[in-house]
């Protein structure tokens, strides 16, 4: 891994590390698979989307050597548009949001022949061109792909026309992550990445502003284990049943990200909140912080169940339909507040599950819910 360079020309001069675009940006001209400036493929292409005018180039005239760490059959050829915008370049396969430094040149060997470049529709400092060799150096920008990972380059001219002899795209590689068999708390992840040599020593993996760093094995061939943590009480938290988002490290290089909706181990479910009803389990139980649309709250599927609006229900599916869990005992409850993400975590216990006449909500006993009484519901270790 490390900094890689991708150089294109207009020319149809084969130069080893250069990747050869031809004479005409003709609407359709592609480079598929650029290569680095070592030889190695990238995965990044370049594409002609908008029809430059014309094109010319002179050998012997236009350069007569290497400039500015270019091949001189580089700065020997343009392509050339009249129209401000009129000729378009995309650069395509970089990840969403990847940071690239491009460089750009418009020399043609004419004085009053200047470009004033556009990346992504933002406006580089001009090229200015001139009638006497060397030509000046590449402008350059740093780039952000698109949410379709291209980048896209075009012009605007000072004189009839604007050139482009070329372009160079450096940007940090990183290993892609190809695969997450699956991000359960508490259970082995496995990730797969496009760099067999990488070896992970830790995991990093983000929700809800919330990231949270493990350590990580190496499975070889660039694959890693980790383990996504579960939620300890009083520290922040992930949040589950949503995507969350991966990357691994090595202690130098970091991975592009990957991701993966983190879920909870069975008999364990999560819910978000919709509504606060006057009887939900943190009044009764008297918990802090009080529940509020947005709270998570983690509980155990096989004792019960916490709707949406907080309230506890000892019913529970055993398949084919809910029935009652009759469940009486110690049962794990936490929820995580949706301001400060922080979980807390302990233990209640259900008492009773003494059958009522009807849903009078919270008696001298306990909650009554849905026909049945959990009396003396308490709560411990927050």
């Amino acid at each position: 891994m490390g900094t890689r360079l991708i150089r294109v020309k207009t020319s149809a001069n084969v130069i080893a590390g250069y990747n050869d675009a031809g004479s005409n940006g003709t609407v359709g001209v592609k480079v598929a698979n650029c290569v680095d400036s070592t030889g190695v493929s990238t995965g990044i292409s370049v594409h002609v989307t908008g029809a430059f005018t014309s094109s010319g180039g002179s050998s012997g005239s236009w350069a007569t050597s290497d400039y500015h760490g270019l091949t001189e059959s580089y700065w020997e050829w343009a392509w050339s548009s009249s129209t401000n915008g009129g000729g378009v370049i995309e650069l395509r396969g970089f990840p969403v949001g990847k940071s690239v430094t491009i460089g750009l040149t418009g020399w043609s060997l004419a004085a009053t022949r200047h470009t004033d470049f556009r990346v992504n529709g933002v406006a580089l400092s001009r090229y200015t061109n001139k009638n006497v060799l060397p030509p000046n150096a590449p402008v350059t920008i740093v780039a952000t792909a698109d949410s379709n990972g291209y980048i896209t380059i075009t012009g605007n001219f000072v004189d009839s026309y604007w050139y482009i002899n070329g372009l160079t795209a450096s940007y940090e590689d990183q290993p892609l992550i190809s695969s997450i068999d699956k991000l359960e708390s508490g259970s082995t992840t496995t990730v797969t990445t496009s760099d067999t040599s990488f070896a992970a020593t830790s995991a990093s993996i983000t929700s809800d502003t919330v990231t949270k760093t493990v350590s990580a094995s190496n499975a070889g061939s660039g694959s890693f284990t980790f383990t996504p943590p579960s939620w300890v009480d009083g520290n922040t938290a992930l949040k589950y049943d949503v995507s969350n988002t991966v990357t691994g490290s090595d202690g130098t290089t970091t991975t592009q990200s990957g991701t993966k909706t983190l879920t909870l181990p069975p008999p364990y479910a999560a819910v978000v909140l919709t509504s606060v009803s006057a009887y939900s389990v943190d009044k009764i139980a008297s918990l802090t912080p009080a529940y509020v649309i947005g709270t998570q709250v983690v509980y155990n599927s096989a004792h019960g169940k916490v709707n949406l609006d907080g309230t506890w229900d000892d019913l529970i599916w055993d398949g084919e339909y809910w029935v009652s869990s009759g469940y009486t005992g110690e049962t794990y409850l936490a929820h995580r507040d949706p301001t400060d993400k922080i979980a807390r975590v302990g233990v209640i216990s259900i008492d009773g599950g003494v059958p009522a006449p009807s849903d009078s909500g919270l008696t001298a006993s306990g909650l009554t819910h849905r026909g049945f009484t959990v009396s003396g519901l308490t709560h411990r270790g927050l």
